[in-house]
């Protein structure tokens, strides 16, 4: 199963819909980005949709669409996360593995 990543991109933009629809600002930036802590959050309040129930198009677009969220399409809902240092290593990785999902950021930028 695949979750759906345009959910994310669409639901949690600051914008007054997603304020409307979920009384909750979850602060992130559509195409532009955001925190995985945030969108994780979002996850836990909101559940998650799969991608054939909600297609991923910022790929091709390169933009957001308006929220589409289906409550009584959702999955499941994140319970919990965390997050992993630098200083935990290759250890606190593969311990992390094993009763969670990963997601690495990277920073991009030029300076």
């Amino acid at each position: 199963m695949h979750l759906s990543e345009q959910h994310l991109v669409d639901c949690t933009l600051n914008n007054a819909r997603n304020m409307e629809l979920f009384g909750e600002d979850y602060n992130l930036g559509g195409c532009n980005g955001g925190w995985m802590a945030s969108a994780w959050y979002f996850q836990y309040k909101q559940g998650a949709m799969k991608e054939s129930d909600y297609e991923y198009t910022s790929g091709r677009t390169g933009r957001e669409t308006a929220c589409a969220h289906d409550k009584n399409k959702t999955v499941g809902k994140v319970t919990n996360w965390s997050r992993i240092r630098q200083s935990d290593g290759i250890d606190g990785i593969k311990d992390a593995l094993k009763t969670t999902p990963l997601t690495i950021a990277v920073n991009a930028s030029s300076g």
